[in-house]
């Protein structure tokens, strides 16, 4: 823009600039100022300005605006406070947080009144917007959808993986949506496993971890007539379909490292150990590895849930500020209760350390952890526990922080500030899951840690909140 500057006036400057989003980066801009006087029509350099578009946001920072960085404390939600409810029960609650904004989070979970899976997202860590995903794939709407998990790509997509099943007559899929960065609503799902009545094959338990721009996606499937389970991997970038494992397996697990390698891991029950496979690609992936050996089998029968068994639930997440580092967090039997146990690897999942005991008191049960790594390296490892309750049927959400790669941690911080039940004596609690078999963590370095759950405290089954600073 150029015009005449009185004495002591100003011209105002607008910079219009167009930056394709879609690679993510962040651009700086370097914009120099001449002015030239009516003694001498030659323009003369006068001052400069720098400015750097911020990633993924629509906004610019510079000397006289707010700089926005990672530290910003978000205003989310008031403590202890009912995050995703309404008419009927909720629970089985995953979350997904974008690797290159900490503020785009999402949370995904069960809705048992509906049928849907509901997903709850936000692009600014303060206004969240839900809405459920379709049950139609490939011109058939199924009666319900349920067991969602959620991950970010590198472009900002939002990817959610969930079962959709027919109960009457057992036909089923496994199947994928994804919500573009620039849009509001989530793609039509696409089937990735897809079986008929007649096939007489169950599906469930889907995970989805993605790197290196490949979304790698794993689940269990059955077949009812032989009753034999098989841990089925697909890679998407490279549509190809590996069969991990089979026999009496169950639960898989997935960690990726910022370079595409990846781990999978599973419960062996037939053989009360824990097992992972690693390898650069898909079609890379060595024999399998024995992470742990438990005494839990597939599972136990617990007070604290009466309809389900509390499983290992092995969980394993890698971390990108120390490579080749793998974190694994499961429950077991110790003779009288569960405990929570964390172990690591130093060699992309290869050998692991001897796993040891989370929980800093040793009475009641421990069950369903789960952990996560932020982008600095802060390790979240959150679970349910019975301790408080003789009886051992209602429960409380604690969460262990460390800083130092899993060597050492924090002492335990008690998230929840009432029980929870969903033991037999709770009549409304949720016959088909109980708290679902995740809890969410979502670490944010110093902004603190999100933790949700499921809570009975409505006298229904609803996903809380509550932010751990």
């Amino acid at each position: 823009m150029t015009g005449p500057i009185n004495p002591g006036g100003n011209l105002p400057v607008d910079f219009r600039i167009a930056v394709d989003q879609t690679g993510r980066a962040q651009f700086q801009f370097f914009a120099d100022f001449y002015a030239a006087t009516n003694a001498s029509p030659v323009a003369q350099p006068v001052g400069s300005f720098t400015f750097t578009t911020e990633k993924l946001q629509n906004r610019v920072q510079g000397s006289e605006l707010r700089v926005l960085g990672e530290d910003t404390q978000s205003s989310v939600l008031s403590p202890q406070s009912s995050f995703i409810g309404g008419s009927g029960l909720q629970s089985g609650v995953r979350t997904a947080v974008d690797p290159q904004e900490s503020r785009r989070m999402a949370v995904v979970a069960n809705d048992y009144a509906s049928g849907n899976v509901l997903v709850k997202y936000t692009e600014d860590g303060s206004s969240w917007r839900q809405l459920p995903l379709s049950r139609t794939v490939s011109g058939k709407t199924y009666q319900t959808a349920f067991e969602p998990a959620a991950a970010y790509d590198q472009h900002g997509n939002l990817l959610v993986v969930y079962v959709l099943a027919d109960v009457v007559n057992n036909s089923a899929a496994i199947v994928l949506s994804q919500k573009l960065n620039d849009r509001l609503t989530f793609s039509p799902p696409v089937a990735l496993e897809l079986h008929g009545a007649a096939e007489f094959v169950a599906v469930g338990r889907p995970v989805i971890a993605i790197s290196g721009g490949r979304p790698y996606i794993a689940w269990e499937d059955q077949t009812l007539a032989g009753m034999v389970h098989h841990i089925q991997l697909y890679d998407l970038a490279a549509r190809r379909r590996v069969e991990i494992a089979a026999g009496q397996v169950s639960h898989p697990t997935l960690a990726v490292t910022t370079t595409g390698g990846i781990v999978v891991g599973w419960n062996d029950a037939g053989q009360s150990r824990l097992l992972c496979r690693t390898g650069a690609t898909s079609a890379s992936l060595g024999a399998p590895v024995t992470v742990a050996q438990t005494a839990l089998g597939y599972g136990r029968n617990i007070m604290a849930m009466a309809d389900t068994v509390a499983t290992p639930n092995l969980t394993m997440v890698t971390d990108a500020t120390r490579p080749g580092v793998v974190y694994g967090t499961f429950a077991d039997f110790n003779g009288s209760d569960l405990d929570v146990f964390f172990t690591r690897s130093t060699d992309h999942g290869q050998t692991w350390s001897t796993p040891l005991p989370v929980g800093m008191v040793k009475t009641g049960d421990q069950f369903l952890p789960t952990l996560t790594v932020d982008t600095a390296g802060f390790l979240a490892l959150g679970f349910y526990d019975t301790r408080h309750d003789p009886t051992g049927e209602t429960c409380h959400v604690f969460l262990r922080r460390s800083q130092d790669g899993g060597l050492t941690f924090e002492p335990e911080v008690q998230v929840t500030d009432m029980a929870s039940n969903t033991s037999a004596t709770n009549p409304l609690r949720s016959w088909a899951a109980d708290y679902g078999e995740q809890m969410g963590v979502i670490s944010r370095g110093k902004a603190g840690m999100l933790v949700l759950w499921t809570d009975t405290r409505t006298g229904s089954e609803e996903i809380f909140l509550n932010t751990v600073k």
